[in-house]
């Protein structure tokens, strides 16, 4: 994680951040709230803001991307620019690196940015903990919380974290699956290795793959025994759905982002897939 302070200028920008997720467009607007005192905290998508929100009750969050959007292409209102002119801190993913070349300018203020890197898939609670840590040193350098309340909120992120942890393992044992072969969306590859499945065959290039590719994954799939395709939502699903009929498999769709930018939120994503999983495993 790494902060750098630059100058923006206020302007209404559209984002085409090329990220590998092949998400939609389109994005809610956020009408700027009234100064009120509290800190403002910028945040690419509703991940960020989930952590953002488990850190702090008191900061102002600013969503770049409605909740349960892929931060891959939507529109930068001016009223969301507007919100952000007293923020002190933009929270993004190390990876979209275009999301600074797209903003470009000055908001009258220094903006400290916190590149935020996952060592792992998503929805792995070793991810979150990881960039739960990120976040919270930049909202400490930045003076958006102290240093015991940051210390208290990772304790408290941890222990739920374990929690989480505990029901995965007893809702994928409970249905049979530990160890089951799949095929999965890459964006769901590491996701699905933490949770027991053994993935045979990944799927790349969202609905847009190539031929030879899928026909690479069925013939894994095939040799395996594979039941089940698990897809990544912000993907869409015709490839998974394509795979999933020369095999015979049923479809699981699995979500990287919450669909909500309230504390917990994370957690309810992970139950949530979890809980589909189990659903497909019955079918």
């Amino acid at each position: 994680m790494v902060l750098h302070s630059r100058i923006f200028v206020v302007a209404a920008v559209f984002l085409a951040i090329g990220l590998s997720a092949g998400c939609d467009s389109g994005s809610r607007s956020n009408s700027p709230a009234v100064d009120d005192g509290r800190p403002t905290v910028g945040v690419s998508n509703s991940y960020l803001a989930a952590i953002a929100m488990d850190l702090s009750d008191q900061a102002r969050i600013v969503p770049l991307a409605a909740p349960g959007m892929c931060p891959g292409h939507f529109d930068l209102r001016p009223s969301q620019i507007e919100s952000l002119a007293s923020a002190r801190l933009l929270l993004r993913f190390d990876f979209q690196t275009a999301l600074e070349e797209k903003l470009a300018g000055r908001l009258g203020t220094d903006l400290a940015i916190a590149r935020i890197s996952l060592p792992g898939g998503m929805c792995d609670p070793a991810s979150y903990e990881a960039a739960c840590r990120q976040v919270a040193d930049a909202f400490v350098e930045r003076g958006i919380i102290s240093a015991e309340r940051a210390e208290a909120r990772r304790a408290d992120i941890a222990a739920r974290m374990t929690r989480l942890r505990a029901f995965m393992t007893e809702q994928v044992d409970a249905a049979g699956m530990d160890g089951k072969p799949v095929v999965a969306s890459m964006h769901q590859e590491a996701f699905c290795r933490v949770l027991g499945l053994d993935v045979v065959a990944t799927l790349t290039g969202g609905d847009e793959a190539r031929a030879s590719a899928l026909d690479e994954a069925v013939a894994a799939g095939e040799q395996a025994g594979a039941k089940w395709i698990i897809a990544n939502r912000p993907e869409g699903r015709r490839m998974a759905d394509f795979v999933a009929d020369r095999l015979g498999a049923v479809v699981v769709v699995f979500d990287n982002f919450p669909e909500s930018d309230e504390p917990g939120a994370f957690d309810r994503l992970v139950r949530s897939n979890v809980r589909t999983l189990v659903e497909g495993a019955a079918k």
